[in-house]
């Protein structure tokens, strides 16, 4: 499911202008190019009915926006929401069905001197 979310942030433009490819899974390695994305799964469930199980899964996304600046973090941010809020459609052979914006966090390194702004996303989609 992270695929399709990588696909879709990277082919997404105005996400795209910002920060290119720099889109991760999980760890974004030492010392990456700023701005830049971390996507990292929480928690996933699968989505049951009544009578039986469906192939529906529920999964809870972190999507964690960096920057040397805050209003840099800002406009990512809001290019992340434009890219993802309400998403659905098949991106890397996944078939999302619908994200929702769940809330965000913001966050500063005083070590590093950096900005952070992290999106919780829920995320359903057929496997």
């Amino acid at each position: 499911m992270e695929s399709g979310i990588y696909a879709r942030l990277i082919a997404h433009a105005g996400t795209a202008a910002l920060v290119g490819t720099r889109v991760y899974k999980v760890d974004a390695g030492q010392n990456p190019t700023y701005p830049y994305i971390v996507i990292t799964r929480t928690e996933t469930s699968p989505v049951s009915s009544l009578i039986a199980d469906t192939t529906l899964n529920s999964a809870f996304l972190s999507v964690d926006c960096f920057g040397s600046n805050f209003a840099s973090v800002k406009a990512l941010v809001a290019q992340v929401s434009l890219a993802l809020k309400r998403y659905h459609g098949t991106s890397a052979s996944i078939v999302i069905e619908d994200a929702f914006l769940r809330g965000e966090s913001h966050g500063y390194d005083p070590d590093l001197e950096t900005y952070q702004i992290s999106m919780s996303f829920e995320v359903f989609y057929r496997s």
